[in-house]
């Protein structure tokens, strides 16, 4: 796996303890959260403090591309 997409609010688990677990057992795990709490100054706080990239909801399709080949480069965002 070369990227992971999750949001940052879910339910039992956030995208953070998620993203932390993955993290763990593939440490090159590029990691792109997620959200539609732009108003929850905590959370972007914690991500933006690790680091992370954050995509806000709602996001057109070109947006979350762009995320996307920024992380993975675009030679590997066009073979996906």
């Amino acid at each position: 796996m070369d990227l992971l997409l999750t949001d940052l609010v879910m339910p039992r688990m956030g995208g953070a303890e998620l993203a932390d677990a993955l993290s763990r057992a593939q440490p090159e795990l590029k990691i792109l959260f997620m959200t539609g709490h732009t108003d929850d100054a905590t959370v972007l706080d914690r991500v933006s403090a690790g680091g992370a990239d954050v995509i806000q909801k709602p996001f057109p399709n070109e947006a979350l591309l762009v995320a996307i080949r920024r992380l993975l480069g675009p030679a590997r965002a066009s073979a996906a």
